[in-house]
């Protein structure tokens, strides 16, 4: 009995080193509201960079609530807020882009991306900018996201991923 427990025990202890040892799962794509800093990062641990001084890849390390860029310049280290957004040191927040895909009564009618503070309507058979269109900013106090344009403003109700206005109901897909 001593030896099964001792042996379950190295078992733990072993799993619990591999899960340290081991890339966090962690990804996505995020940027600011003035569309002068975005980070994309993939779960190989690499990050792609795109500021308005230029950028690249780079590999990233998460540990708990700190996530550090290995740069050459030298290691930036970005703080993960409870709200789920990045802080970079002397910088804006940088906010996790999210899309949803849309449908109202007669079926789908598009992708909506939010990114930054930007709202765009997206083909999801041409996600390109050709199939790209900006439809307004957006303000989300995780109850209510409401878009806004130079016509008005639309508030759609949020609940687990899912985004609601009238007839049209948005399912989140990414981000």
């Amino acid at each position: 009995m001593a030896m099964r427990r001792a042996a379950l025990a190295a078992m733990v202890a072993a799993l619990l080193l591999a899960a340290c040892d081991s890339k966090p799962d962690f990804g996505g794509s995020y940027s600011d509201k003035n569309g002068l800093m975005s980070l994309n990062f993939h779960s190989n641990g690499k990050v792609t960079v795109d500021t308005v001084g230029g950028g690249g890849d780079f590999d990233y390390v998460v540990s708990g609530k700190t996530i550090t860029l290995k740069m050459p310049q030298g290691d930036q280290t970005l703080t993960i807020a409870d709200d789920g957004t990045l802080t970079v040191p002397g910088g804006p927040p940088l906010i996790k882009d999210r899309e949803y895909a849309c449908k109202d009564d007669s079926g789908a009618i598009g992708n909506l991306r939010l990114s930054g503070d930007e709202a765009y309507m997206v083909d999801p058979k041409d996600q390109t900018a050709a199939g790209t269109q900006k439809i307004g900013t957006f303000t989300d106090d995780g109850k209510q996201l409401v878009i806004t344009d130079a016509e008005g403003s639309n508030t759609y109700t949020e609940d687990k991923g899912t985004l609601t206005a009238g007839k049209v109901t948005c399912t989140l897909i990414g981000g």
